[in-house]
């Protein structure tokens, strides 16, 4: 979902998007396009609503001129229960060429998605990783654990709430 103002950046997006997947293994599809003549919060939640099918849609990008903007549209797309990446107009045009950039933004639509953000192929038969961490947080710390016997090594991000 981009302005038509915004059309040629998002164009770029996309484009720059799908040189930097290849390296990832990740396949970029082509989009359905949702253009807008405004960049109000309620035109993009219009158009949402009248283009996007959340039983159908994976993720729905969003091109936005100012982050003020990204509140009341996240709150209507999870409302959905759509997942959303949300791109902020400057953050292309600084990033442009640098797939480092756009790597991690496929990163996290992975993890938004449920797939995995980094995959290890490990030749060594039966062998087990275990991997943790410690956060410190003053008087607090957070433990990390994970372990794994499968072949693969995944990452996925996860939230948790104590």
């Amino acid at each position: 979902v981009y302005t038509a103002k915004s059309y040629s950046l998002t164009t770029e997006f996309y484009e720059t998007l799908q040189s930097a997947s290849g390296s990832m293994g990740v396949t970029v599809d082509d989009p359905q396009w949702c253009e807008l003549s405004n960049n109000k919060p309620k035109d993009y939640i219009d158009a949402i609503v009248a283009n996007v099918d959340p039983k159908k849609c994976i993720l729905v990008v969003v091109i936005i001129f100012n982050k003020d903007s990204k509140k009341p549209i996240k709150a209507h797309l999870d409302k959905m229960g759509v997942p959303s990446q949300f791109v902020t107009e400057d953050t292309i045009k600084r990033s442009s060429g640098k797939l480092g950039v756009y790597s991690n933004i496929l990163k996290q639509m992975n993890a938004k998605v449920k797939l995995d953000v980094y995959r290890l192929k490990f030749t060594i038969p039966n062998m087990m990783v275990v991997g943790i961490d410690v956060v410190n947080m003053g008087r607090k710390s957070i433990i990390g654990f994970a372990s794994s016997y499968s072949p693969y090594i995944t990452q996925h991000y996860t939230e948790v709430t104590y």
